[in-house]
């Protein structure tokens, strides 16, 4: 961690906490697999290698463009456009992977089952079936699609090259309105807590001791019936957005 000029310590990048660190537009959330029989030294290899890819791109580093020739500049792209954030899995953990011998913390659990997080919430069908979980998740953030896609397709591209053990298994896309309003109509964001807040509201606070300092993801797609939404009256849609 660094100190932001808040005073208050920054988490790494993609995730924004601050007023003056305004989300980018676009985003892509890839889930992610290491392969079965995947052990300790080669799953390290390949999110080294993947990281190592992703930070290129962040420099403006893309590996097709660099120049093998010698007095030849290499082609570039713009540095900065975009942000990678991973996210480790319940089944990161599981004793049988053989992938880690860090302890899983107890907040991370496969959500639509038994004894998950969030029991009220209705779950569609699949997800039982680990719908949308994965021993990885990599978030993606960038200023336009072009930026998160590239990195999504260099990194696929890296895994073919090099025979790494991931399996990109679904991908989720997304994008935020310039009018700063939702589907529904509202405004975005409107009641979160102040900023001086927020750092305490997401940070771990080191259970098990590995964790102290980073954060907890949950990756939720929830439907919206908009022809219901639309015909319920001002009142109603105010007290179910709360």
């Amino acid at each position: 961690m660094i100190a932001a000029p808040d005073g208050q310590r920054d988490l790494q990048a993609g995730i924004y906490l601050s007023p003056a660190r305004r989300p980018p537009k676009s985003f892509l959330f890839l889930v992610i697999d290491l392969a079965s029989e995947t052990d300790q030294v080669e799953a390290h290899r390949a999110l080294t290698r993947m990281w190592e890819v992703l930070a290129d791109l962040q420099h403006g580093v893309v590996r097709d463009l660099v120049s093998t020739r010698e007095g030849e500049e290499s082609a570039g792209v713009d540095r900065g456009t975009f942000q990678a954030l991973l996210g480790y899995g319940a089944s990161f953990f599981g004793p049988e992977r053989r992938l880690t011998q860090a302890r899983r913390p107890e907040l991370v659990a496969p959500l639509g089952h038994p004894g998950g997080p969030f029991p009220s919430l209705g779950w569609a069908p699949g997800v039982a079936a680990r719908c949308g979980e994965g021993d990885l998740c990599l978030q993606l953030t960038g200023r336009d699609d072009h930026a998160v896609n590239r990195a999504a397709v260099e990194l696929w591209k890296l895994i073919v090259d090099e025979g790494l053990p991931l399996l990109i298994r679904e991908t989720y896309d997304g994008f935020a309105r310039d009018d700063g309003r939702s589907w529904i109509g509202f405004h975005d964001g409107v009641s979160n807590i102040r900023p001086s807040q927020r750092l305490a509201a997401v940070e771990c606070a080191g259970d098990p001791s590995w964790n102290r300092g980073g954060t907890y993801l949950a990756f939720l797609r929830c439907e919206v019936d908009l022809e219901a939404w639309r015909r319920l009256p001002r009142e109603a849609q105010e007290l179910l957005v709360g």
